[in-house]
């Protein structure tokens, strides 16, 4: 395979295949996105009864990782729409949070380069947390720019989520190293900007940057979450991150509210009567 131009992903130590074992050339395989065409022959020519079934899962993997070089092209229009009208530093906002009974508001703002084409990202709703973690590391890496805005329990008591929210997508993009020159949201509108901005209906399944917004913010949040549950054992935070489960509204029930649940935020037990905080 010398001089053979291979998928930039592709592994240099590429295992020999009349050498290999099938449980060594599988493991190999999974390890893997994509292949050339004649490791993937090479399969179909060992007549060990196991390699043609390997071939088909490299082909398989090769096909969906076209799928999702086309995916990532589509969310990635918005953008480059925006930078052919001569802008260069579009910035991504998203919210994690905002439907909670307990606990901050967080906001993310993503600025990438032009060129990125970081795979897998999606709306953080869309993937499990161990990808949104996987993700959250390789978007801090290969962005120009991450921000992050927080909306205290404290903010949300008095101003109401939905200014919260905003507060904490401002706080976002002030808090981005390199300034943005348009900035495209997630649903909303932020009064008061600097700069021009989109708001995107379901912004975070259509565009790339609000998309990696998204998985900043939601990892924030849930780790911010974590930490909180350690204060506040009884209502379970480490699992629901302080959404009403039927777990977390039960320790309410029993336990009552805490300070970091939101005074503005109601939900009703089994019995329809509605709890509150007493205030």
């Amino acid at each position: 395979m010398k001089n053979l131009k291979l998928p930039l992903n592709y592994s240099s130590s590429i295992p020999d295949i009349n050498s290999s074992t099938l449980s060594q050339l599988e493991r190999w395989i999974k390890g893997q996105d994509e292949f050339h065409k004649s490791f993937i022959h090479k399969l179909k020519e060992d007549s060990r009864r196991g390699t043609t079934k390997l071939a088909k899962m490299c082909m398989k993997k090769n096909k969906e990782l076209k799928e999702e070089k086309k995916r990532i092209r589509s969310m990635k229009e918005i953008e480059n729409n925006i930078r052919e009208n001569g802008y260069k530093y579009i910035a991504g906002v998203d919210e994690a949070g905002k439907g909670a009974l307990t606990g901050p508001v967080c906001a993310a703002a993503v600025i990438f380069p032009e060129n990125t084409d970081l795979l897998k990202i999606n709306d953080s709703k869309q993937l499990s947390t161990k990808k949104r973690e996987n993700l959250y590391a390789k978007i801090i890496d290969e962005a120009k720019a991450c921000g992050i805005g927080v909306g205290s329990v404290k903010d949300i008591n008095e101003m109401g989520i939905a200014t919260a929210n905003r507060l904490a997508m401002a706080k976002a993009l002030d808090n981005l190293t390199i300034e943005a020159d348009y900035v495209l949201i997630d649903c909303i509108e932020i009064d008061n900007l600097e700069y021009p901005s989109s708001s995107i209906s379901q912004g975070d399944a259509r565009s790339y940057s609000i998309a990696a917004a998204s998985i900043i913010a939601k990892v924030t949040r849930d780790r911010l979450m974590i930490k909180l549950s350690q204060e506040h054992p009884e209502y379970g935070l480490e699992e629901n991150k302080g959404y009403g489960t039927s777990d977390h509204k039960k320790a309410v029930m029993e336990q009552d509210y805490s300070n970091i649940h939101r005074k503005n935020f109601r939900f009703q037990d089994a019995n329809k009567a509605k709890l509150d905080f007493g205030c």
